[in-house]
């Protein structure tokens, strides 16, 4: 199961969803399509802490908090919930009011 765990200023995602073999699981491909995407929205210079790792696999993202990384993480939120939603047993959605550490 994938985990995507949502903080003020990031979020964290870690394993597998394993709805599918590798290569054929839409539920990693569009959570990972929706937060690998949105990292090139952010501008460089505010990006704070990031980590990306495909053994694990593992993708960490904090951003300064600024208004429109703000808006940005609650689009992405937004649609991560949705995924999660129609996906329950493949992914689990924590949201967290604290910075991510």
């Amino acid at each position: 199961m994938v985990t995507i765990a949502f903080y003020i200023d990031g979020y964290h995602i870690k394993n597998h969803a394993n709805y599918a073999s590798k290569g054929s699981d839409i539920v990693c491909a569009a959570i990972s399509g929706i937060c690998f995407g949105a990292i090139n929205w952010f501008k460089q210079e505010d990006v704070l802490k990031y980590r990306a790792n495909q053994k694990i696999p593992e993708l960490v993202i904090k951003v300064k908090q600024t208004q429109n990384n703000l808006i940005a993480l609650s689009v992405i939120k937004s649609q991560v919930a949705t995924i999660c939603k129609d996906y329950s047993d493949f992914c689990e959605l924590k949201i967290y009011q604290k910075e991510l550490e």
